[in-house]
């Protein structure tokens, strides 16, 4: 999938378009092609949520002595509180870079296209496509894993309980995810409040008509400004609290010296 964000990214919002490129891109001046779109574009925010390395304990040996040096940490222990699993960081980078992109190429393309509702309404597409399609899918998960992890589910399927995430850990993701954007957040909270069973990933949206318009060019992030974008609230807050350890043990020391003179 994150092969697919840099591919979408470099067509689609670049507009490096190769010839070998033809028939791979959606076109997302239709409402089928949106419509993909939008579910892809979710995939893109819920990879880690989706990843099972995101709810197992670090295995690299490298970070479980710098976590367990002078007893500050175990495995477990920095998964829980710092969210330091066994997804490797190359992986957290590109999925970071995704999210990225998948944004910035969600920005340019509904620049370039205008959202009639049934009504003959013009809409916004962020929040009357992307962010209803984003909120359902996490409370769809929400409910498909209480559905499917239930203790009788469990038995009937013979799945070894090591093999489900745990529940905390579970929707500790789909918290920070929901938390992405206000709007995200406030829609995911009222599927919940409404109580809605969701039977399908799919958001069911609502009928529109896509017209094409003309605009720029539009600046785009570069760098570390675009990388920013694909940042969320879970960025792993390890090494600021190992780095927080290092200063104390300074200071500790330091006003020993003091002390001794």
């Amino acid at each position: 999938m994150n092969l697919l964000a840099a591919f979408f990214f470099r067509t689609m919002v670049l507009g490096d378009v190769e010839d070998l490129d033809t028939g791979h891109v959606p076109n997302v001046t239709t409402t089928a092609g949106l419509s993909d779109f939008l579910i892809f574009a979710c995939g893109i925010e819920l990879q880690n949520c989706l990843c099972v390395s995101s709810y197992r304990p670090t295995q690299d040996p490298v970070l479980i002595e710098m976590l367990t040096h002078k007893n500050v940490l175990s495995p477990e222990e920095a998964l829980w509180k710092y969210d330091v699993s066994s997804m490797a960081h190359e992986t957290r980078v590109h999925n970071i870079a995704s999210r990225a992109r998948v944004r910035v190429t969600l920005r340019e393309l509904f620049r370039h296209i205008v959202v009639i509702d049934g009504a003959g309404v013009v809409q916004e597409p962020w929040t009357f496509l992307y962010i209803p399609t984003l909120a359902w899918f996490i409370h769809a998960l929400k409910g498909y894993y209480k559905r499917s992890f239930r203790e009788d589910s469990l038995k009937a399927k013979e799945v070894p309980e090591i093999h489900v995430p745990d529940s905390s850990l579970f929707h500790r993701q789909l918290e920070w995810a929901s938390r992405r954007w206000p709007e995200l957040k406030n829609q995911v909270d009222y599927l919940e409040q409404q109580d809605i069973e969701a039977d399908n990933l799919a958001y069911a949206l609502p009928p529109f008509t896509i017209l094409q318009c003309d605009v720029g060019q539009d600046d785009l992030e570069t760098g570390t400004e675009l990388f920013m974008l694909g940042m969320r609230e879970a960025a792993p807050r390890l090494r600021r609290k190992l780095e927080e350890e290092d200063v104390d043990q300074a200071e500790v020391k330091s006003r020993k010296r003091q002390r001794e003179k």
